[in-house]
């Protein structure tokens, strides 16, 4: 009996002997402050007493701990050599609470890649709120924690400008690209002048002269200068010649280098020597002198000047010019 008792005994020590071999880790859970106001932080510290080269899966945590107790931020996990071959790992989380209660942090398990497993211990913490004197005539709402500024995105920053800079060149190429395209094609854009024939504005202008009949009011020498200015900016346009600068002689002498009708130089003649003898000799028109010098500014004009005419032949348009005779 007693040889059995001892059996037992020694049993029971090696299977406790085999099993503190085995666990090759540990596990203890602190926390830095277990009474908290609201709003205030506090750090859950995980430490690790494990073996250098063991690989220990820690828990996952997403944005809280457990209910009521807030995730702020992971802090960066430190490593101490404790011996050869045994090191600790602090796995440190920043809490928070906005509610007020005893909180109850459990056990967490923590795993070794051998397949071990160990918790750590429970804590405890409490949260109070924070007595507002709200009558009181210095209340003053105020925030927990100060406005933080987020750090400036130099990247997102370069690719915005990356992005103006791509813009403002493809509107300066589109912009070219608009320039040369007008320049080549300005003939096609360009509306045609429109080229008032040189008769057209000579029988306006002898039209005015009749209706305004200035002769009948005396002024002859107003008459006949607008008369011959009319008639020599016609001849000018007409012939491409200086008339307005050149006497009644030469204008004459002028008309003799081109194939001009002779009944219209005789007009023509006939116009300007009364036209000379009103504006430098003072000679003073009888009133059908001066309608005979207006018909002959007018038959002038129609003898000498040019019909168009659009001829069309199969292969070309071509535009003719005839000189009515």
């Amino acid at each position: 009996m007693r040889n059995l008792l001892r059996y037992i005994i020694c049993l029971l020590c090696g299977l406790q002997f085999s099993v503190l071999s085995a666990q090759k880790f540990s596990v203890q859970a602190t926390i830095d402050s277990t009474f908290l106001f609201i709003g205030e932080q506090t750090a859950l510290t995980f430490e690790v007493d494990q073996s250098a080269d063991e690989r220990i899966n820690i828990p996952l945590f997403s944005d809280t701990i457990i209910s009521g107790l807030e995730l702020v931020e992971r802090l960066k996990v430190d490593t101490t050599q404790i011996e050869n071959n045994r090191i600790k790992v602090k796995h440190s989380f920043l809490l928070t609470s906005f509610d007020t209660a005893l909180y109850y942090i459990p056990p967490f398990a923590f795993s070794s890649v051998g397949g071990d497993t160990v918790e750590s211990n429970p804590l405890s913490l409490k949260v109070f709120t924070v007595d507002i004197q709200t009558d009181s005539a210095d209340f003053q709402i105020a925030d927990i924690k100060p406005i933080y500024a987020p750090p400036f995105n130099w990247k997102k920053f370069f690719l915005i400008l990356l992005y103006v800079l791509l813009g403002v060149l493809a509107s300066y190429g589109i912009y070219r690209l608009v320039l040369l395209y007008l320049k080549k094609n300005s003939d096609i854009l360009k509306e045609p002048e429109v080229v008032i024939p040189a008769h057209v504005t000579a029988l306006e202008g002898l039209d005015r002269i009749k209706q305004e009949k200035i002769w009948q009011q005396g002024e002859y020498k107003v008459y006949y200068t607008e008369l011959t200015d009319v008639v020599r900016t016609y001849i000018s346009k007409r012939y491409d010649v200086n008339a307005m600068e050149s006497t009644s002689d030469e204008t004459l002498s002028l008309l003799k280098n081109f194939d001009v009708d002779r009944n219209a130089i005789s007009l023509l003649k006939s116009m300007f020597q009364l036209a000379d003898l009103v504006k430098f000799a003072k000679w003073n028109p009888l009133p059908d002198e001066c309608s005979k010098s207006l018909s002959e500014a007018y038959s002038f004009v129609e003898k000498t000047m040019v019909i168009e005419e659009i001829t069309l032949d199969e292969n070309s348009e071509s535009l003719d010019k005839k000189e009515k005779k």
